[in-house]
């Protein structure tokens, strides 16, 4: 059977789609570095009761936070090998998927606006879509996780 996994991305997250073996109770395990009670973790728990609520009140489904599952390429990995159902993962973890995503983040200052992040990532989507599908994953959901900021103990 060929395993697909779901991904949310930039904030993201990704789930294997495979039917689920006969058994008495569906488990979903979400892996993510964010921290836990932050507010992507409390999104992921929201999906996670709606999944609940969809499949049954025998499905079980676990948020993995603070990187307890090892960093998003290990995430990815987990994925793969059928111990994490899904990940909440960034570019940082979908271009070990798909490299080309990494475009929308090895450019430094290309983007001057998130309305250019949107744009460039709405022209970009049906093809980076169509080729992690292509690799047993499926996105489903895009978000924005903020610009980089730069930290120093001595002025800059």
């Amino acid at each position: 059977m060929h395993r697909r996994h779901l991904l949310a991305a930039g904030g993201g997250l990704i789930l294997p789609a495979a039917a689920p073996h006969a058994q008495a109770a569906v488990q979903l395990r979400i892996g993510s570095v964010v921290p836990k009670n932050s507010l992507y973790h409390q999104k992921l728990l929201e999906i996670g009761e709606a999944w609940r609520g969809a499949q049954g009140a025998a499905a079980r489904f676990a948020v993995f936070t603070d990187g307890s599952q090892g960093g998003e390429a290990e995430i990815v990995r987990r994925m793969r090998i059928g111990q994490l159902q899904g990940g909440l993962i960034s570019v940082v973890g979908l271009r070990d998927i798909e490299p080309t995503i990494a475009a929308l983040q090895n450019l430094p200052l290309l983007f001057r606006s998130w309305e250019e992040v949107d744009h460039v990532r709405e022209k970009m989507r049906p093809s980076i879509e169509k080729r992690v599908l292509e690799r047993g994953f499926v996105i489903i959901g895009w978000g924005d996780a903020g610009w980089v900021r730069f930290f120093s103990t001595d002025p800059a």
